[in-house]
């Protein structure tokens, strides 16, 4: 079967849990419909904003199934695999390209201190078990300690292990030499403050946690982009970035509490990631009124 193609606004959803820590599966398809529903373009799942990090291998597998089964083949998936091992990493893999996955994406392994050897052989591994699948590589440096450089990306890619990057560096200077190899080489970007210039400078999609809370903007932006609407498209890339101002607290908590208020059962965040606090929630209320 023909892969989608990865373009436009890519949601990472949420993961709802339960009080006593469950996943929500009820709240899980909702969230799934209402993304669908307001036009989004695809979903990266179990990234920053689904908590993959915080899962087990057989949570992760039950979340990447809710989706794909909610999704019903309506919109490209790309399943973020990346655990401490490349055992698991790979896995997990296996799984996402047996529910059908349009791409997998990777974190490097976290925690460890490697050198691009050890990452080259990590990638090669997924890669191995993925393929024609395309891969991903998640360049998220805060939590992977040291951002992959383009040159390490192009060689990645050169070898033909790589075919994407999930850009999280931050860096418009790196997103905008990845831009020379955008032919072989799709680039999500997936910073709040990067996204209109990313799109801007090429990027085919962008990828976004706060967009669960705010989906409607985020597409419009998108769409004036594609249409050469600059002033419609800065109007919302500026209405973007003042409410992820205001929800930077607590780390994803906050777009928990703003879905809720929006009427979109989204449970609570898994601990150590807590619940918004009074003052939290009225900043949060207070950046999404004109969405409740």
């Amino acid at each position: 079967m023909k892969k989608k193609e990865i373009r436009g606004v890519i949601i990472s959803p949420l993961t709802p849990f339960t009080e006593d820590g469950r996943v929500d599966d009820a709240a899980l398809k909702n969230l799934i419909e209402f993304h669908i529903s307001k036009n989004v373009h695809g979903f990266l799942a179990l990234a920053t904003a689904g908590e993959g990090p915080l899962l087990s291998v057989a949570e992760r597998q039950h979340i990447a199934e809710i989706i794909f089964q909610t999704n019903a083949d309506r919109l490209p998936i790309i399943v973020q695999c990346g655990t401490l091992s490349t055992k698991e990493t790979v896995e997990l893999a296996k799984h996402a390209v047996g529910l059908g996955a349009d791409a997998v994406a990777t974190l490097p392994p976290l925690y460890s201190r490697l050198d691009f050897a050890a990452f080259e052989m990590h990638f090669k591994a997924v890669a191995d078990a993925v393929h024609p699948i395309p891969l991903y590589i998640y360049n998220n440096p805060w939590a992977q300690g040291r951002a992959l450089t383009v040159e390490e990306l192009v060689e990645l890619n050169e070898k033909g292990i790589v075919q994407g990057v999930i850009d999280s560096s931050r860096d418009l200077g790196s997103v905008y030499k990845l831009m020379r190899y955008k032919d072989r080489i799709t680039t999500i970007i997936a910073d709040t403050k990067l996204s209109m210039p990313g799109l801007l400078f090429g990027c085919p999609a962008l990828g976004s946690a706060i967009g669960n809370a705010i989906p409607e903007l985020f597409v419009d932006m998108y769409n004036a982009v594609q249409n050469g609407d600059m002033k419609t498209a800065v109007e919302k890339e500026l209405q973007v970035f003042s409410i992820s101002e205001k929800m930077r607290s607590p780390e994803c908590g906050a777009i928990h509490e703003a879905l809720n208020a929006r009427g979109v059962n989204c449970g609570i965040p898994r601990r150590p990631i807590r619940i918004a606090n009074e003052d939290e929630k009225k900043n949060i209320l207070d950046a999404i009124k004109a969405f409740i």
